[in-house]
């Protein structure tokens, strides 16, 4: 009972500093802001989930820090990260990816993974930058159940060569291997288990969240 009633202050708190970010007084308002139905702000607040989506949406349209969102620490808007004895520490999202590959939500911050700043500023702007851990079996043999992925989200179109993205299709978010086919002009979303197949879908129907740069496992769960 205290888990549950744990959960529910942690969610109310979360949405109303997505309302705050997005100057919305009720969830009507809301849905306007980030340009999606009424029905779906209440469908997750009946649920007491926030799609993940949500946090994406309110950093690329208000620059929010995702961190603020989730925990209420650290500034409003995203700025230039911490940095401590040469290292950036970028958050982790606290979301699994089922064994269907879409993510599951759970709005906390699990850890704070650090890097190199002299490695990362190469690749991107760390204060773009998330963690994410990766559940299931749908990318295996490169992604294991359990892998860390460092995902750049200023990095929203498929690179001519392909590469590992955060894609958000049909409302849900996956990490799959994206490779345009400039013959059909579809994206091909490849799954690196043979047991499952590929799919090409209509560009337009993609949102591409992000790139995958970085991958870590512990070598004993």
């Amino acid at each position: 009972m205290g888990e549950k009633v744990e959960e529910n202050k942690v969610f109310k708190e979360q949405f109303a500093r997505m309302c705050e970010i997005s100057k919305a007084d009720n969830a009507r308002q809301f849905a306007d802001r980030i340009e999606i139905q009424p029905e779906s702000v209440y469908g997750a607040i009946n649920r007491e989930q926030i799609p993940k989506t949500w946090f994406f949406e309110l950093r690329e349209r208000f620059g929010v820090n995702i961190e603020w969102i989730l925990s209420g620490d650290g500034p409003k808007l995203l700025k230039e990260p911490n940095i401590k004895d040469g290292f950036v520490t970028i958050p982790q999202i606290n979301t699994q990816l089922s064994e269907d590959g879409k993510l599951v939500p759970d709005n906390r911050v699990d850890l704070r993974v650090a890097f190199r700043e002299e490695w990362i500023r190469p690749r991107g702007r760390p204060e773009s930058m998330s963690v994410m851990r990766i559940y299931g079996d749908s990318m295996q043999p490169t992604l294991q159940d359990g892998d860390l992925v460092l995902i750049n989200h200023d990095t929203v179109k498929i690179r001519p060569n392909g590469g590992l993205y955060a894609i958000e299709t049909n409302g849900e978010i996956f990490v799959r291997e994206c490779r345009f086919d400039y013959i059909s002009q579809a994206v091909n979303i490849l799954n690196h288990n043979s047991k499952f197949g590929m799919q090409s879908i209509d560009p337009k129907k993609i949102n591409i969240k992000g790139l995958v740069i970085w991958m870590g496992r512990e070598l004993e769960r």
